[in-house]
C-alpha cells in the first residue's frame, strides 16, 4: 500500500523496470533454443552481434520508464521532451564511445526510448511491454532468419521464401510471447496500466485464462520454426489460421457455446492432420495413406467419431457449464468496447500482407535476368529512371534528353511521389549503412506503393465512421483492404502513383467530411451584400466562429495539394467535391438556409489546393499553370464555386426561384461563351472543362487514362 502511494507521487520502484529483463531473457532463450534446435549453433559471427540491438532496446526501455518517475520539471510535457532529448544525446554518445558505428542501434535506442517515455507517462504499462517485445523480437527474427543453413542445390527463390517464413514466424512468436508475459506480469510484477484495451483483462492470480490461451497461441507460432529433413513444416499461414480458430474457440468457451467450440476445434485438428499427410509427411499408419476406399473410409471414420465424441462430451458438461447465459460474457463486453481499435489496424496488416507476400519473391527475381522486376507496364520503369536521377544528382529530373529523342522533352510527372521513393531509399541506405544505394533503393521503390495502398484503409474507415458508424467503418476498411481493383494497383513492385494518389484523395475526402460534419446552418451575417467581397468576409467570420470547420477544410486542401505534387490528375478530387457542393447549396437555397459557411470552407480548401503546388506548376520550364493538364481545370472549379457561392449567399433572402434563375443564367452564359470560342477555334475551354483536361478524351492513338476506363466485369463484381 505504501509503495503504491509513493509510486503515485512519482517515486521510482523496481516494478517500473522488472518486466524488461524478463522479456529480454525470455526472447533470448527462445532465440538460442530455436537456433540450436534447428541449426546447431547461433549461425552468426558472435553473441555480441546478436545481443547488441536487443540490449539497446532494453536499455532504452529502462531509461524511458525511469524518466517518468524523476521530478525533473513541473510540467509533464516539458519533462517528456527533455528526457527525449537526453535519450538522443545518450544514444549518440554510446555509439561514439563504444565504437559501434551502428545506425540501426541509434534508431532502435532513440525510437524505443522516446515511445517508452510517452507510453509510461500515459500509464500505458501493457503497451510499453508489448513495444519492447515487438522490437526485440524483430531484431532477433532478423538474426535467426539470416542464420539459416540451406542445401547447396536449393534455388534462390526457395531460399528467400524459407528466410521470409522464418522471419515472420519468429517475429509473430515473439509478439505472442510478449502478450503472454504481459498477462503473466500484469498486476503481479508490473503495475496495472489504464489502457482501455487491457483494463478488463484479469490479473493472472485471479484468472489464468488469458495467459493460458496466449501461451497456446505462442506455441502454435513456434511450431513452423522447426524444420527437419523427415518432417515437412506446416508453415506460417497454418499457424495464423490455427490461432484464429483458437480465438474463435476462446469466444465460444466464454459464451458457454461448448458444443460449437469443440466441433470447430476437432474439425480443425482433423484438417491439420490431413494437411500434414497432404504435404508429404509419412508417419501415419499405412491404412490412412492408401489411395483407395479403405484410406478414405479411415479418414471418414476418424472424423465422424471424433465429432460424435466432441458433441457428447461437451453436451454433458465435460468442458464446462453449458447452461445458457442470461447476460453477455466479459469477453463479449470487452470485444464490444474494443473491436474497432483491433479490427482497423488488423485490416491494415492484412491489406499490406496480401499486397506483399505473394509478390515480393517474383519481384526480386525477374525471369531471364534474375534481377529486380516491376509490374504495371512502362510507367514504373520511368519512375525508376527518375528515382535514379534523383539519387545521382540530388535534384529532380526536369528535362529528359531521352524523351522524344533526339529532341528531348520535359518530364511531365510532378516530383513528390518519386521523391518519396528516393528518400525512402536514402533512409534505408543510412539505416543499413550500405554504400550500394542503387540496390537498397529497390526495396523502397517496390514496397512504398504497397504501403500507400494499405494505408488507404484508415481514411476510408474514418469516412465511414463519420458518415455512419464504427461497424460500417470496419466493413469499409476490410472491403478496401481486399478489393481486387485496388490491390491490382498497389501490389509490391507496382511502382506507379495510383496508390499514392488514392491515399491522399481519400484523406482529403475524410477531412472534408469532418469539416462539414462540424458545420451549422446559422446565419453568419444578419444582412447580406451583393459585393463579391462579402464571401471574403464570410471566410474571415467562419474562421472566427467555427475554426474547426476551416481547419479541416485546410487539411483537405493540403491533402489535395500534396496529391497534386504527385499526380497532375489531382483535379478530379476537387471536381467531385464541387458537384457535391453544388447540390448542397441548391438544397440550402430551397430550404432558405445560409450557405456562407459551406462556401467559405470550399473556397478555403480550393485556395489551399491552388497555392501549395503553384511554385512547381509555375516553374518556367513546365508552364503548367494554364495548361489543360495542369492547373487550368482547377481555375474553372474555383470560379464556378465562387459564382455559385456568391449567388446563393449574397441573395439568400431573395425568392429562391429568382436566385436559381440568375445563377443558371450566369453559368449558362459562361458555358455558351466557352462553346462559342471553341467553335471559332480560339480556345478549347469547352473540351477542357468537360473532358477533365483531355483526360477523358479518346483519339485514334490513345484511349482514356486507366482511371477513366470502366473496369472489367470480373473486377467490377469482385470489387
Amino acid at each position: 500500500m505504501e509503495k503504491n502511494e509513493e509510486a503515485a507521487k512519482g517515486n521510482f520502484f523496481y516494478q517500473d523496470i522488472t518486466s524488461v529483463p524478463i522479456i529480454l531473457a525470455t526472447l533470448m532463450v527462445l532465440y538460442f533454443g530455436i537456433s540450436f534446435a534447428v541449426n546447431g549453433d547461433t549461425g552468426n559471427e558472435g553473441y555480441a552481434n546478436v545481443l547488441i540491438l536487443p540490449l539497446s532496446a532494453a536499455l532504452a526501455s529502462v531509461i524511458g520508464r525511469i524518466s517518468t518517475s524523476l521530478p525533473l520539471t513541473k510540467s509533464t510535457t516539458y519533462q517528456s521532451f527533455t528526457v527525449s532529448f537526453i535519450i538522443v544525446i545518450f544514444a549518440l554518445l554510446i555509439d561514439f564511445f563504444a565504437d559501434f558505428n551502428n545506425n540501426l542501434f541509434i534508431l532502435t535506442f532513440i525510437g524505443v526510448g522516446i515511445l517508452t517515455i510517452f507510453l509510461s507517462g500515459a500509464k500505458r504499462i501493457e503497451e510499453t511491454n508489448l513495444l519492447l517485445s515487438t522490437v526485440i523480437g524483430f531484431h532477433l527474427a532478423i538474426s535467426y532468419a539470416s542464420s539459416l543453413i540451406f542445401d547447396p542445390g536449393l534455388d534462390i527463390d526457395s531460399q528467400r521464401t524459407d528466410i521470409g517464413i522464418a522471419f515472420i514466424s519468429f517475429w509473430l512468436a515473439s509478439i505472442s510471447i510478449g502478450f503472454t508475459l504481459m498477462g503473466l506480469l500484469r498486476g503481479v510484477v508490473d503495475k496495472v496500466g489504464i489502457s482501455s484495451l487491457f483494463e478488463e483483462i484479469p490479473i493472472f492470480t485471479k484468472n489464468k485464462s488469458f495467459v493460458i490461451f496466449s501461451s497456446i497461441i505462442s506455441i502454435i507460432y513456434i511450431i513452423p520454426l522447426f524444420q527437419y529433413d523427415s518432417f515437412q513444416s506446416l508453415g506460417v499461414m497454418w499457424a495464423v489460421s490455427t490461432n484464429v480458430v483458437i480465438l474463435i474457440y476462446a469466444f465460444c468457451y466464454f459464451e458457454k457455446w461448448h458444443v460449437l467450440g469443440s466441433m470447430i476445434l476437432v474439425n480443425w485438428f482433423i484438417f491439420t492432420m490431413a494437411h500434414l499427410q497432404e504435404i508429404g509427411n509419412t508417419f501415419y499408419p499405412d491404412i490412412f495413406e492408401e489411395e483407395s476406399f479403405t484410406g478414405a473410409f479411415s479418414w471418414f471414420f476418424i472424423t465422424f467419431w471424433l465429432n460424435v465424441g466432441a458433441i457428447t462430451m461437451s453436451s454433458k458438461g465435460f468442458f464446462g457449464d453449458i447452461a445458457p447465459m442470461r447476460s453477455r460474457s466479459k469477453l463479449r463486453m470487452w470485444w464490444d468496447s474494443n473491436y474497432y481499435s483491433i479490427l482497423l489496424p488488423l485490416s491494415f496488416v492484412v491489406a499490406l500482407s496480401v499486397r506483399v507476400v505473394w509478390n515480393v519473391i517474383p519481384a526480386m527475381n525477374a525471369p531471364g535476368t534474375g534481377t529486380w522486376d516491376m509490374s504495371g507496364g512502362s510507367d514504373p520503369w520511368y519512375m525508376k529512371r527518375i528515382v535514379d536521377y534523383i539519387l545521382a544528382n540530388n535534384s529532380h529530373l526536369i528535362f529528359d534528353a531521352d524523351r522524344a529523342y533526339p529532341m528531348g522533352a520535359i518530364n511531365p510527372r510532378p516530383p513528390l511521389f518519386t521523391w518519396s521513393l528516393a528518400l525512402g531509399g536514402m533512409a534505408l541506405s543510412w539505416i543499413l549503412e550500405s554504400d550500394n544505394t542503387g540496390e537498397i533503393v529497390w526495396w523502397s521503390i517496390a514496397s512504398l506503393p504497397a504501403i500507400y495502398g494499405a494505408l488507404v484503409v484508415f481514411p476510408v474507415a474514418g469516412i465511414a465512421n463519420k458518415v455512419h458508424s464504427k461497424k460500417a467503418a470496419i466493413i469499409t476498411a476490410w472491403l478496401i483492404a481486399l478489393m481486387p481493383g485496388h490491390i491490382s494497383r498497389s501490389t509490391f513492385g507496382m511502382v506507379d502513383h495510383d496508390s499514392f494518389a488514392i491515399l491522399l484523395l481519400s484523406s482529403a475526402f475524410y477531412f472534408w467530411i469532418k469539416a462539414i460534419s462540424n458545420m451549422n446552418q446559422e446565419r453568419m451575417f444578419r444582412k447580406t451584400s451583393p459585393n463579391p467581397l462579402y464571401l471574403l468576409s464570410g471566410i474571415r467570420e467562419t474562421w472566427h466562429r467555427n475554426p474547426q470547420v476551416m481547419s479541416n477544410a485546410t487539411l483537405a486542401g493540403i491533402s489535395f495539394a500534396v496529391m497534386g505534387l504527385g499526380w497532375k490528375g489531382f483535379v478530379y478530387g476537387p471536381g467531385i467535391l464541387f458537384l457535391v457542393f453544388s447540390l448542397q447549396v441548391f438544397f440550402n437555397l430551397f430550404r432558405s438556409k445560409d450557405s456562407l459557411q459551406l462556401t467559405s470552407a470550399s473556397l478555403q480548401m480550393l485556395f489551399t489546393t491552388l497555392l501549395i503546388p503553384l511554385p512547381f506548376y509555375a516553374w518556367p520550364g513546365l508552364n503548367l499553370v494554364l495548361d489543360p493538364s495542369g492547373l487550368q481545370p482547377l481555375f474553372y472549379i474555383i470560379g464556378f464555386t465562387f459564382i455559385l457561392g456568391w449567388t446563393t449567399c449574397s441573395f439568400r433572402d431573395k425568392p429562391w426561384l429568382l436566385v436559381l434563375g440568375v445563377g443558371a443564367t450566369l453559368i449558362s452564359f459562361i458555358l455558351a461563351l466557352l462553346f462559342t470560342l471553341q467553335e471559332a477555334n480560339m480556345y478549347a475551354g469547352w473540351d477542357i472543362l468537360f473532358s477533365g483536361g483531355f483526360y477523358f478524351d479518346k483519339n485514334k492513338i490513345f484511349g482514356t487514362i486507366g482511371e477513366a476506363q470502366a473496369p472489367s466485369r470480373g473486377v467490377l463484381f469482385a470489387s
